[in-house]
């Protein structure tokens, strides 16, 4: 259940009261703005009616990990099977793979952590319906559990992988605040996969990169869709949790996350009315136009410093670890900046000119299109070149308080 109802709220404005306020700035011809950013939304809707999962479907995907756990119980004591990823931040759909961490106490070494992959994929390997792809090079070793024949689950099985499980579980909160972020976020997802923009192995943008991005986004919206609910979490003085060395404490209540929503609503003198159409417009055009450079994060990094703190504000689509303040979990490729750039300016112009979700979603001919190609939408004043993330830095917190 949502935590507010956004269209049966209402605070005294001093402007009009109507969602489409905000379109003074944007360029579609009057005439047709208003209907077109309607259709959109229409557009947003059928599409997460049509790839979010069904009652029927999520059921499966619960008795699917109850049967893992069984498994993984006759081979690891006292392990935990426990999801993260998409399965439970609010954006799983039925033809997504699910990542799974099963927390085994004492198994802190890389090499106890093969192991203990090796015994998971032993009690694994005699169900005849999948197949184990070891993958133990990684960065973070896992199993690739996959099925033999599509109309089965996936999985991709790690160990100990706790800090991926509080994330995922900080976005699925974040996802309950407002319907619109959902909508929202499975569209840009939907978006980026058509467009070949999504595949972190290839150098381009993770889903968990996009929905911070989207957060940080909703988060600077006037008046904001979001809080932060770390930032919530420490003005309130909430007792710090930890999770390998990383405070990880976040406000989960939903009468305090409505009581802050209803304060930034009385400092703005109005709540925000956008419909999701109109916010993925302006989504695309705050990452197409206005953002250039520095850090995108979700919390406030003021109580926060860097060995290089200069440098960060000339990094392209930095996308801040929510939980490990300094550390990229974008990790975009170089050569994929201008052209992801590119993406997001040729879905504001398409969007801006009144063309269909459908046509904004048109999958990529190939990752490799030229720019010129992709600029068909419309010409863009050159931009000051990208610079790319040095070697890693290291952060420290200087002081639990932050100074607003």
């Amino acid at each position: 259940m949502f935590v507010r109802n956004f269209i049966k709220r209402s605070v005294t404005s001093t402007r009009a009261s109507t969602i489409y306020d905000d379109l003074r700035d944007i360029k579609i011809p009057p005439e047709t703005s208003i209907c077109a950013l309607v259709r959109i939304t229409d557009q947003m809707k059928n599409l997460c009616g049509a790839i979010l999962p069904t009652t029927d479907q999520m059921q499966e995907k619960d008795l699917f990990l109850s049967r893992i756990q069984q498994s993984i119980n006759g081979v690891l004591d006292d392990a935990i099977v426990a999801p993260f990823g998409s399965a439970v931040n609010g954006f799983w759909t039925p033809n997504s793979d699910i990542d799974l961490c099963v927390q085994v106490p004492g198994c802190r070494t890389r090499a106890s952590q093969i192991e203990a992959l090796r015994k998971v994929a032993s009690c694994l390997h005699s169900i005849s319906s999948h197949y184990i792809e070891p993958r133990f090079t990684a960065r973070v070793p896992i199993i690739h559990w996959a099925p033999r024949k599509t109309g089965y689950l996936a999985c991709d099985i790690s160990i100990n992988n706790n800090l991926a499980v509080v994330n995922s579980r900080l976005i699925g909160a974040y996802s309950q605040i407002d319907p619109r972020m959902v909508e929202l976020g499975m569209t840009i997802k939907h978006w980026a996969n058509a467009r070949a923009i999504n595949d972190r192995s290839r150098g381009t943008l993770s889903s968990f990169s996009l929905l911070l991005m989207l957060i940080h986004f909703l988060q600077r919206r006037t008046p904001p869709l979001l809080p932060s609910l770390q930032d919530m979490a420490i003005e309130m003085n909430q007792t710090p949790s930890y999770c390998l060395g990383s405070d990880i404490r976040y406000v989960t209540d939903p009468v305090l996350i409505e009581r802050e929503l209803d304060r930034i609503s009385a400092n703005s003198q109005c709540i925000n009315q956008e419909s999701s159409g109109e916010l993925l417009l302006e989504f695309f055009r705050y990452y197409g136009f206005t953002y250039r450079q520095g850090v995108i994060a979700i919390r406030d990094l003021r109580s926060f410093h860097s060995m290089d703190v200069s440098s960060d504000a000339h990094v392209y689509l930095l996308v801040d670890n929510p939980f490990e303040v300094g550390k990229d979990v974008a990790n975009v490729s170089p050569n994929q900046h201008s052209r992801i750039r590119q993406e997001f300016r040729r879905a504001f112009s398409l969007l801006e000119s009144g063309a269909s979700l459908e046509e904004v979603c048109s999958s990529s001919p190939s990752a490799t299109t030229s720019v010129s190609q992709r600029n068909q939408a419309g010409s863009y004043p050159t931009d000051p070149p990208l610079r790319s993330l040095g070697p890693s830095r290291i952060v420290r917190n200087t002081r639990n308080t932050r100074q607003r």
